[in-house]
């Protein structure tokens, strides 16, 4: 008789909810798997705000707080090593509401329905008349349309009277300058930025203003957090409008920052003149740049693009030393393709 020996299998290890080895491991080598958690390379999205005189940073594209800055303190501490605080981010401007707010054309198309039918209303109410004129009954007729046309009258002026109400409540300017109100500070809400691995995109703003001007570029200047950017992008109306909106050439623009290695000229974002007639927004997603899509840039409009922010952001001495190129935008996985400058 054979008999053979029965495997019986182990039952597998319960998963380990924390790593207990860890606090044990010498702070050297804690240190480096905690760097191991920094971010990945980012865009940090700004914008010149002028009437406040500052710039901000884009909540739209921010990406979710580091682990790192809850895990402990020594997570803290490695992530304020090597990422520096920047600016304070910005909510969006209150929105109208109920829609209210359309564009003008809609509002006209509608008030062209309305005169139709006014119109037809009329021409019906007239030949009405003509028959019931005969019967006597004409007086009775026209009261109630009269009656029609004053409800109809109470109701527009009702409506105009609750929309002015809502506006004197929540107004979109300031009525003693006329400057729009502008995105608010998130309350304790601020960016940070690694200089040496993160890219500063200067995106366009919603209120028709050059970003690019000396009275920014100075305030740019002074942040020491930015002494040794590497990397720099800026939306292509800023390249060609910035220093002739701006003012007179200012030669310390060309020297704002002095560690810069590359600079990106994007295409196809999102435009200044789309966010003022409120025709579209920003996307709630992070950004970056592809090449994609750039055959259908002319050669030569290309070149002249690149020269432009080379010669805004660059000493000429330092020009072969940069690296400049032109890039599409993409906003979570879409690419913009807006009209370009």
């Amino acid at each position: 008789m054979v008999t053979t020996r029965s495997h019986t299998t182990k039952p597998a290890p319960p998963p380990l909810i924390a790593f207990p080895v860890f606090p044990s491991l010498p702070i050297e080598i804690r240190s480096k798997i905690w760097k191991h958690a920094l971010p990945r390379p980012r865009v940090i999205e700004i914008d010149w705000q002028q009437p406040i005189g500052r710039w901000v940073c884009r909540h739209e594209s921010q990406a979710q707080p580091s682990g790192l800055l809850r895990a402990c303190r020594e997570s803290r501490e490695v992530f304020e090593r090597e990422l520096q605080r920047f600016l304070e981010v910005t909510g969006k401007v209150e929105e109208r509401v109920d829609g209210q707010g359309q564009d003008d054309d809609d509002d006209n198309e509608n008030d062209d329905e309305n005169d139709d039918e006014n119109d037809d209303e009329i021409e019906d109410a007239s030949e009405q008349q003509e028959v019931e004129d005969e019967d006597g009954k004409g007086d009775d007729f026209l009261n109630e349309l009269n009656e029609d046309e004053n409800e109809k009258d109470i109701a527009e002026e009702e409506a105009a009277a609750a929309e002015a109400e809502y506006w004197a409540e929540n107004p979109r300017f300031d009525p003693e300058t006329g400057e729009p109100y502008l995105p608010a500070p998130i309350p304790g809400s601020v960016t940070y930025i690694n200089p040496l691995i993160d890219t500063l995109y200067i995106c366009a703003n919603g209120q028709s203003e050059i970003s690019i001007r000396p009275q920014s570029m100075n305030s740019l200047a002074s942040m020491e957090c930015l002494a040794t950017l590497k990397r720099l992008a800026c939306v292509a109306t800023e390249v060609c409008f910035g220093v002739v909106d701006g003012g007179p050439q200012d030669d310390s623009m060309t020297t704002f920052l002095p560690g810069l290695t590359s600079i990106v000229v994007t295409m196809g974002d999102i435009c200044w003149n789309e966010m003022e007639h409120e025709l579209d927004e920003r996307s709630m997603c992070e950004v970056e740049f592809t090449e994609t899509g750039m055959c259908v840039i002319k050669e030569a409009d290309r070149e002249r693009r690149i020269d432009g922010a080379c010669k805004l952001f660059v000493q000429s001495d330092r020009w072969h030393e940069v690296v400049c190129s032109m890039k599409r935008v993409l906003r979570g996985v879409k690419m913009m393709e807006y009209l370009d400058q």
